[in-house]
């Protein structure tokens, strides 16, 4: 699939959609992680300071628990359908969709989504994409939709205030791993300066995002290491939660974020992949590489997606069956690199 850039002039007609709408409603996928909140929060307060009724919505998400909750207790978002819904959210003119461009990641809205005749933009930079909307700003070549969101913002002259700037920040640095992941280049670099050249304060920020666990969190962190498994002598690494891990140890499913990553700690450690059993007899698989493998694709080959060195996937099963499933598929996978019959390899 060709890398999507995007025209300043796409940008400017999918501005110029959102200033004559009456009422703009902005989602993300479930489950929100700091580029989808970041986005939420910093895309409603530059439309509101453009005179544009925005508000945006999260699902599948408890603000009270893991890492984003001081900024959900800072900038809060309503939630669908709790605080907001289909019988509540009165006549929408625009719904922007940011961070995900899939009917999958946006099970709990996509009925909605589906239904309503609003103008739908996406902005987004992952590889893996439906058709659901009516105007496209994909580049996936970004390391964060906040890091097309402050190009957007440019182009639209659009006033970025300290909240904005806030939710830019996060979105850049938790996607980009505290700017130490493969996606980061100079472009994400200089939009995180120009922030910083503002004012904002990054030693705050990441204070609140990873230096604020609770107590369980790191229970439940011990209890993960412990179900360490390594495949390919060493080159793949398992991890999994279930529910009994989260229930001795007070934790939520949300403070599970970047836990797939502890393994590539390892040295001879390439590719992970972290299962977590949800309640509703779904286990979700997150996937990481460091290098070589294209996890994206094997995360679309069950439903999945995300980027080439992230991505995620959700099936319905026991977490072994699960489990035994998508790790086969990545040494699969593994194998066809080592042996030079997989597919071609983009850079980073």
């Amino acid at each position: 699939m060709l890398t999507m850039a995007i025209d300043a002039a796409d940008y400017r007609h999918a501005a110029e959609i959102l200033a004559e709408a009456k009422r703009v409603l902005l989602v993300s996928h479930e489950r929100p992680d700091g580029d989808a909140l970041g986005s939420l929060i910093a895309l409603r307060s530059m439309l509101r300071a453009a005179g544009v009724d925005a508000e945006a919505v999260t699902f599948d998400f408890d603000p009270r628990s893991g890492r984003y909750a001081w900024l959900d207790a800072a900038v809060p978002v309503p939630r669908w359908p709790e605080d907001l819904s289909a019988e509540t959210v009165g006549d929408l003119d625009a719904i922007v969709v940011l961070d995900t461009c899939s009917y999958g990641q946006l099970e709990s809205f996509s009925e909605f989504l589906r239904a309503s005749t609003a103008t739908k933009i996406v902005l987004d930079h992952h590889v893996t994409r439906d058709e659901l909307a009516d105007v496209y700003l994909i580049d996936e070549t970004a390391a964060a939709t906040c890091v097309l969101l402050t190009e957007w913002a440019d182009a639209a002259g659009w006033t970025v205030d300290a909240t904005a700037e806030l939710g830019l920040f996060v979105g850049m640095a938790t996607d980009s791993g505290w700017f130490r992941f493969s996606n980061t280049d100079a472009r994400t670099l200089r939009a995180a300066a120009r922030l910083i050249e503002a004012g904002l304060r990054p030693d705050e920020i990441y204070q609140q995002l990873y230096l604020a666990d609770s107590p369980a969190r790191i229970r439940l962190l011990g209890k993960v290491i412990e179900t360490l498994e390594l495949h390919a002598d060493g080159a793949l690494a398992t991890v999994h939660i279930t529910r009994a891990m989260l229930d001795a140890t007070g934790a939520t499913p949300a403070e599970s974020e970047d836990m797939v990553n502890e393994p590539q700690r390892i040295a001879s450690v390439n590719v992970c992949a972290l299962f977590v059993e949800r309640d509703d007899g779904v286990v979700k698989a997150s996937l990481r590489s460091k290098r070589d493998i294209d996890v994206a694709a094997v995360a679309s080959s069950m439903g999945g997606g995300g980027h080439q060195r992230a991505a995620g996937l959700r099936r319905q099963g026991t977490l072994d069956e699960v489990k035994a499933h998508v790790t086969a598929a990545l040494l699969e996978a593994m194998s066809d690199a080592d042996s030079g019959t997989g597919p071609p390899q983009k850079p980073g």
